[in-house]
């Protein structure tokens, strides 16, 4: 080799043994979440976004080093933190917001959860009531159904038939008609036992899973089947029946 060439290789840019680490890290983690990281590569992968121009594979091995592990770096005080070389104080605050983070999801989720159900309780006293006052003076058994947008507020309701629920009694195809007519989300099923129990009988349930089977087909939901009894309103899903079909 030349002197000019040893010159131009020394000089020549040397090739970053890293380049596209760190794409690879988040592609890997888009992929499959944190299954089969390391502790190191978790908290590498996390001062990606406080550290964006450092190499933080060094950087997670002196933490967990010195903090045991990934929990021990979360919990530990920023001033600490910082004491490691190239943690900057943005990013020993970042970490140390995880764990408080997590905490607020949790809150946030629970909330969330508690809110569902205290809006499925209101719904279903809410439709029971609703059903009572459209069955009232109702003396045969009649078939009804009521369309619902996605916030599954009534749309419209229709009485389809007269008579005791069989599968022959009613169409699957005209309850999908109506679900595209008024452009419903879901559809609840209602029929009334005049003078008698609102406890579903086993031809109730038989009809319930033939309708729900059929209208999945359709692209219709069937989100419930109330059942309206003398002195009580029952809703199949409530009831537990809803578990047989999911």
């Amino acid at each position: 080799m030349t002197e000019k060439e040893e010159t131009d290789a020394k000089q020549a840019p040397k090739k970053n043994l890293n380049q596209g680490h760190r794409s690879r890290m988040r592609k890997r983690y888009l992929t499959c979440g944190f299954s089969g990281f390391q502790e190191h590569e978790i908290l590498e992968l996390l001062l990606f976004y406080a550290l964006p121009r450092v190499n933080t594979n060094p950087i997670a091995h002196q933490l967990l080093k010195e903090f045991h592990s990934l929990a021990g770096v979360l919990d530990a005080d920023p001033v600490e933190l910082q004491k490691i070389p190239g943690v900057r104080e943005q990013a020993a605050i970042f970490l140390n917001m995880l764990p408080e983070l997590f905490r607020y999801y949790q809150l946030s989720k629970e909330t969330e959860q508690e809110n569902r159900k205290q809006l499925e309780i209101d719904r279903a006293s809410f439709m029971a009531t609703h059903l009572q006052h459209l069955y009232t003076g109702v003396q045969r058994e009649q078939v009804a159904v009521l369309l619902l947008d996605n916030s599954l507020q009534i749309i419209q309701e229709c009485f389809l038939s007269e008579g005791s629920v069989t599968i022959s009694t009613l169409s699957i195809r005209s309850i999908a008609e109506l679900a595209f007519k008024y452009q419903a989300a879901c559809v609840i099923l209602a029929h009334n036992h005049p003078g008698g129990s609102a406890s579903p009988s086993q031809e109730d349930c038989y009809v319930t899973k033939q309708v729900y089977t059929g209208l999945q087909y359709l692209n219709v939901t069937l989100e419930d089947h109330y059942i309206i009894g003398k002195n009580a309103v029952i809703s199949m899903r409530e009831h537990g029946f809803w578990e047989t079909l999911l």
